[in-house]
């Protein structure tokens, strides 16, 4: 069978970015008075999306209307600063 298509999932595969992740995670978290999160913390809920990212962020007692909230804070933030701190993980260019 002869390929005709590779497809990468860029984001944290790829490309680093945890750092522009995370600053938007703590953007929504501090405009709310709520605790931020480390970089370990905003890592292990990595992986299924944004809306899984910002469940395990936030306290339990947030509400859906809440947190549909800050999901939008979090994807305005994030939509603006995507590229700040994001590059690509060390050899991916020579790739």
């Amino acid at each position: 069978m002869k390929y005709t298509t590779i497809v990468f999932d860029c984001d944290g595969t790829l490309l680093d970015t945890l750092t522009d992740l995370r600053n938007a995670v703590n953007y929504v978290l501090r405009a709310h008075d709520l605790p931020e999160r480390s970089v370990p913390e905003v890592k292990v809920a990595l992986g299924n999306g944004v809306a899984h990212l910002m469940h395990q962020s936030l306290p339990d007692s947030i509400s859906e209307a809440e947190f549909n909230t800050y999901l939008d804070e979090f994807k305005a933030y994030y939509g603006e600063h995507l590229q700040d701190y994001t590059a690509p993980y060390p050899g991916m260019l020579d790739v």
